[in-house]
């Protein structure tokens, strides 16, 4: 590792593409692994990465069949391995983690919504409420039908492609063998349709619902700013006021210490309501009319009494507010993003069965050819003679899944 390229200093010129590819051979050495090729990865910098991207139309390193053949049997084989059931189970985690957050979601917006049609007697809830329904329900079906095609995968290739190339049974039990596959596999076409074609018309309804709620939640927002707009202008005009009537008291103060100064101290301190009956007290033992101080006492209670009342309002509002912006962006993100990761979990069970039909008919067509080693199907080869499993792996991978959504059924 000693001979290996320097790292490029941002001083230097840029390296050239045949320079980076060699500092990565002399990382990764004669004997690469993926742990090798990942440790060499940290190696390279942003200048570097960039200029091997550029590079990657004109450098493109499959170029033979031969080389695309090897790429796909390294795929397949680096994923039958038992090396790479942790990936499984990290991916069918994830994959389950977005479905219940999904689910957890569609139940944080119902509550929101609730409390939007108490405030502001909308009509959302019911129709958000029969969506969830909808989700929670298709999810379940998802989870059924993954755990039924999980197994119709294992059997391929456990049983049915050992089955198909064994000589000592006779190509008509063998072809009688992949056509009962074939037949079992296509009938789950009628399932993962109907879980498609539901998935579909949830993200048309759910669509059609976050755009009605978000046209009247900004109609709904630009109301409430003009109400808070004013509110604040009342409640800007209510604290003058409240400033005019504490001066106008604070007259009487004012004459109190003129004739003992500590008297403006002792006012200050009991200030607010205490200070009204001091200052009574005094006019009291001046024997003189009440009448204004009462009026200024009436006066400062009506008009903190109505600032708090404002102030109270304020806050109601910019509450409403806040609640009907997170509601509607939360909607918005439930639709664009959350929902669409759930199309992979649904389209993957589509995708299995299919493809399992052709790896199968590819099979059957050589058993009516007469079963010829040389024409073997290219994924029967595999799986006999490199363990190819890929059918098992997606298997375990929808086992998985289903097993870390089941919590949501019981």
């Amino acid at each position: 590792m000693s001979d290996a390229a320097p790292p490029y200093e941002p001083s230097s010129s840029p390296p050239a593409y045949e320079e980076i590819e060699k500092k990565l051979s002399q990382l990764i050495g004669p004997n690469p692994t993926v742990e090798k090729v990942l440790e060499a990865a940290k190696a390279i910098s942003p200048t570097e990465a960039e200029i091997l991207v550029q590079n990657s139309s004109t450098k493109f390193p499959l170029k033979t069949e031969k080389q695309k053949e090897d790429f796909a049997l390294g795929i397949a084989s680096a994923t039958s391995s038992d090396g790479f059931k942790p990936h499984i189970t990290a991916a069918s985690s994830s994959a389950s983690r977005a479905a219940k957050e999904i689910a957890r979601v569609f139940q944080s917006l119902h509550v929101k919504i609730l409390e939007v049609d108490r405030v502001h007697e909308s009509a959302f809830a019911k129709t958000l409420l029969k969506q969830k329904d909808t989700y929670t329900d298709l999810l379940m079906d998802s989870r059924k039908t993954a755990m039924r095609i999980a197994q119709q995968g294992i059997s391929f290739d456990d049983i049915v492609i050992k089955f198909c190339a064994d000589k000592s049974i006779s190509i008509e039990d063998r072809k009688s063998k992949i056509q009962k596959f074939i037949e079992t596999a296509e009938g789950f076409k009628k399932d993962s349709t109907e879980l498609d074609g539901r998935f579909q018309d949830l993200i048309t309804a759910f669509s059609e619902f976050v755009s009605s709620f978000s046209s009247w939640a900004k109609d709904k927002e630009k109301e409430l700013t003009e109400e808070i707009k004013k509110l604040e202008k009342e409640i800007k005009d209510l604290k003058k006021k409240l400033v005019d009537l504490k001066i106008a008291r604070d007259v009487f103060a004012l004459v109190g210490a003129s004739i003992l100064p500590i008297l403006a101290i002792l006012v200050k301190v009991f200030e607010g309501p205490t200070a009204i009956p001091i200052l009574i007290g005094g006019l009291i033992a001046a024997g003189v009319s009440m009448a204004i101080v009462i009026g200024l006492l009436v006066a400062i209670q009506l008009a903190q009494h109505e600032l708090e009342g404002k102030e109270n309002k304020k806050k109601k509002l910019e509450d409403q507010k806040a609640l009907i912006r997170a509601t509607r962006a939360e909607l918005e993100a439930l639709g664009s993003q959350s929902l669409q990761s759930f199309k992979l979990s649904v389209g993957v069970l589509s995708g299995y069965w299919q493809r399992s039909v052709l790896d199968a008919t590819d099979i059957k067509v050589w058993l009516e050819a007469g079963a010829q080693d040389a024409h073997e199907p290219i994924y029967m080869k595999l799986n006999l003679t490199k363990a190819v499993a890929t059918y098992k792996v997606m298997a375990q991978y929808m086992q998985e899944y289903a097993r870390g959504v089941e919590p949501l059924g019981e």
